[in-house]
C-alpha cells in the first residue's frame, strides 16, 4: 500500500492524534528526513507532520514535505473543523469526498463556480467503513477557506453555497499541493465547534479539541488496516454518507 504522509495545519492537533495512537498501543517515534523532523506511526507506515495555518501556508507545508520525505504514496490533511449542521456533535468525524474552496471570489466569470477537489476514491471508501466506537462519522463535503465561521447565519450561507457539512482552513491547500505532485489526497476533520447554541466557538474548540482528534486517530488507524486487508474496492455508497445534507 506504500507510506502516508498526514499533515496537520496545528501541532496541538498533530500531538493529540499521536497521543491517542499511543493509547492504541502503536509505535511513535521521531526522525529527520532531509530538514524536515517529522513523526511515523510505524505499525501503519504513516508519516506525520506540521504544514501550517491558512491554506497557502499549508500548501506550501505539504509541498516541502513532499518533496523531502521518500515515497509517499497518499496524503491525509488532518485536523479540526466546524459544524455546519446541528445534527452534528463535538467528536464526530467528516471524511471530506470533495473538499469545496468557498472563499475563492471569481467576480469577472462567476459561471465558473468554486475550485472543487474530490478525494481519493479508493481511501474515501476504506475509510467510510471505519465503524465509530462512540461518535459518528460522515462521508460529504468540506468547506475550505481562511476564515473562522463564529456566526449561524455565516454558517447557513456557507451550507447553501457549498452543500459542506463542515468548515476548516487548509484542506483546499492540501489539495493542491497533492495534485501538483500526483498523490492521492483526502482530507479527514474532527468537528469541535459548531455555531448553534449558546457556548462560543472558540470555547467549544478548547474543550473538544482532543477528544476530535482522537476520533480522527480512530478512523484513520482502522481505515489503513481495512485498506491493507482488502485493497483499492470500487466506490460504493456507504452508510456513512453525507445525509445530514437532506435531513
Amino acid at each position: 500500500m506504500g507510506r502516508g504522509l498526514a499533515v496537520f495545519p496545528l501541532k496541538r492537533e498533530m500531538e493529540f492524534f499521536l497521543q491517542a495512537m499511543k493509547r492504541e498501543g502503536l509505535t511513535v517515534r521521531s526522525f529527520q528526513e532531509g530538514s524536515a523532523s517529522v513523526k511515523v506511526v510505524e505499525e501503519l507506515e504513516l508519516v506525520c507532520g506540521v504544514g501550517g495555518h491558512g491554506k497557502v501556508q499549508f500548501a506550501l507545508g505539504v509541498q516541502r514535505l513532499l518533496l523531502e520525505i521518500d515515497s509517499v504514496t497518499h496524503l491525509f490533511c488532518l485536523g479540526a473543523a466546524g459544524g455546519l449542521h446541528e445534527d452534528l456533535n463535538p467528536g464526530d468525524v467528516i471524511i471530506g469526498e470533495w473538499t469545496v474552496e468557498h472563499d475563492y471570489k471569481e467576480r469577472f466569470d462567476p459561471s465558473h463556480g468554486l475550485p472543487t477537489f474530490r478525494a481519493d476514491r479508493d481511501w474515501v471508501q476504506a475509510l467510510g467503513m471505519v465503524k465509530p466506537s462512540g461518535f459518528s462519522a460522515y462521508v460529504g463535503r468540506i468547506a475550505s477557506g481562511d476564515e473562522d465561521i463564529m456566526e449561524r447565519s455565516r454558517a447557513e450561507e456557507l451550507v447553501r453555497q457549498t452543500d459542506a457539512l463542515a468548515v476548516a482552513w487548509e484542506g483546499a491547500g492540501g489539495a493542491r499541493a497533492g495534485r501538483l505532485h500526483r498523490v492521492p489526497f483526502v482530507e479527514i476533520r474532527g468537528i469541535t465547534d459548531t455555531t448553534v447554541g449558546g457556548e462560543s466557538v472558540l470555547s467549544q474548540f478548547e474543550r473538544n479539541l482532543r477528544v476530535a482528534m482522537s476520533n480522527v486517530a480512530q478512523v484513520v488507524g482502522e481505515g489503513i488496516n481495512s485498506r491493507r486487508e482488502s485493497g483499492p474496492r470500487p466506490c460504493q455508497e456507504g452508510t456513512n454518507s453525507s445525509s445530514l445534507l437532506t435531513s
